[in-house]
């Protein structure tokens, strides 16, 4: 292989346009330093500079009159450090750190300088402004709001004790003056159109007096509030008429359930919700009857306070509902059984019900109670949601009567098993 090695005689060569280039680089460095240097001083005349007041917030003032006070300003400087200079490129200032308490005060102007320009200010014309200043006052306020134009089909609702605004609150603070006038923080929403679904907005809060006139308070540098538009959430919902019906629980295994009679003292509710919460409601569920606590010869009479799912409205007064179930044919009787079936049997153990017999409480029909037998009853012990170890265990247990029919047990029961491993 061969290495390339550079001609000595070209890297000589090279050298003088190196040194050529720096010495260029040089020069040219040294011409811009004169130019800088030799650079003429100039006169700058800036008009219609606005002032910033410096307030110190223990003060609480607010300035209500003179701060939209415009100045002229005279500045000698370099041409290239202000020759392009405009209002926009100078901060006046009007220090009233001196001033504790309302009133009109002159105060002196001065121009800040942020360090990187250097430039003498000739003069400031005016020297000094009028100020007039005013204690600053807080104010909380509710956000009502104001709707024109909203249209609904007949079928529908606007209840307006759903309207949501976020935030609900707002606080106003300001000149004195001006913030004892305000009384009402109001949003407006105006529509054009008829609606049939919930509508969302974005509105500014407009100010008014206890009179009911406007208030101007936009651009006013002596009126502030935490907070500039409002959310507003209009519920848009369609009325509907559902019927009421009850939920059963822990229904005995064969239970006619529909040969349990009852009456509701109203069938039915008028409501209302969005349309695509309503579409998925053929009924309203009033409540849920446990079948261990349905003893209709001590309570045939049940109340429900009604409560609707999320997202309805109620239209009507209706707040109770009485459920009445038919208990004349009802009779009840106190059996020992022993029928005891074991099922969902983990592997590897053996388990035996520890007692020969449970008391328990029947209801049913007449004719079915008065020829019932210990032995067509069925104490069913399942044991799927048991952990099972070796010892003792009280296991909760369902009862029923496979071919009786309208026959339940009402009471909780419970059965005593051994666990052995096999």
């Amino acid at each position: 292989m061969n290495n390339y090695k550079k001609d000595p005689a070209r890297q000589a060569a090279d050298r003088p346009k190196t040194l050529r280039i720096i010495l260029s680089v040089l020069i040219a460095f040294f011409i811009w330093m004169a130019a800088l240097l030799a650079a003429p001083e100039i006169t700058k005349h800036i008009k219609g500079v606005p002032i910033t007041v410096d307030i110190p917030t223990s003060a609480m003032l607010e300035v209500v009159a003179g701060d939209d006070t415009l100045v002229s300003l005279v500045l000698d400087g370099k041409q290239y450090e202000i020759g392009n200079y405009g209002p926009e490129n100078v901060r006046v200032t009007a220090d009233a750190s001196s001033i504790t308490g309302p009133g009109t005060y002159e105060v002196p102007l001065v121009v800040n300088d942020n360090g990187t320009r250097s430039y003498t200010v000739t003069s400031i014309s005016p020297s000094t402004v009028t100020l007039t200043f005013e204690e600053r006052s807080t104010k909380l306020l509710p956000i009502q709001i104001d709707i024109t134009g909203l249209s609904i089909p007949q079928e529908y609702v606007a209840p307006e004790d759903e309207i949501v605004l976020e935030p609900a609150t707002v606080e106003v603070s300001g000149a004195e003056s001006l913030i004892s006038q305000v009384a009402r923080a109001v949003v407006e929403v105006d529509f054009s159109r008829e609606v049939n679904t919930t509508q969302y907005q974005n509105c500014k809060v407009t100010y008014y007096d206890q009179e009911g006139n406007r208030l101007t308070t936009e651009g006013l540098s002596y009126f502030h509030a935490d907070v500039s538009s409002v959310a507003v959430t209009i519920p848009v919902k369609r009325v509907a008429t559902l019927p009421l019906t009850l939920s059963f629980l822990n229904i005995p295994e064969n239970f006619p359930i529909e040969e349990l009679k009852y009456t509701l003292s109203v069938d039915s509710l008028t409501v209302a919700a969005e349309d695509s919460v309503l579409r998925n409601y053929s009924s309203l569920i009033l409540g849920y009857i446990d079948f261990k606590q349905l003893n209709l010869l001590t309570g045939a009479q049940t109340d429900f306070t009604v409560q609707l799912p999320e997202g309805f409205t109620r239209l009507e007064d209706t707040e109770v509902v009485t459920v009445s179930f038919e208990a004349d044919d009802i009779a009840s009787a106190n059996l020992n059984l022993k029928n005891f079936q074991l099922t969902n049997m983990p592997e590897g153990y053996t388990v035996t019900v520890e007692q020969e017999s449970l008391k328990v409480h029947i209801l049913g029909r007449k004719n079915i109670i008065n020829g019932i037998a210990t032995g067509d009853f069925v104490v069913k012990v399942d044991l799927s949601d048991v952990p099972l170890r070796s010892g003792q265990f009280e296991i909760p247990v369902s009862i029923y009567a496979p071919t009786k029919g309208f026959v339940w047990a009402v009471g909780e029961y419970g059965v005593t098993v051994n666990a052995k491993a096999e």
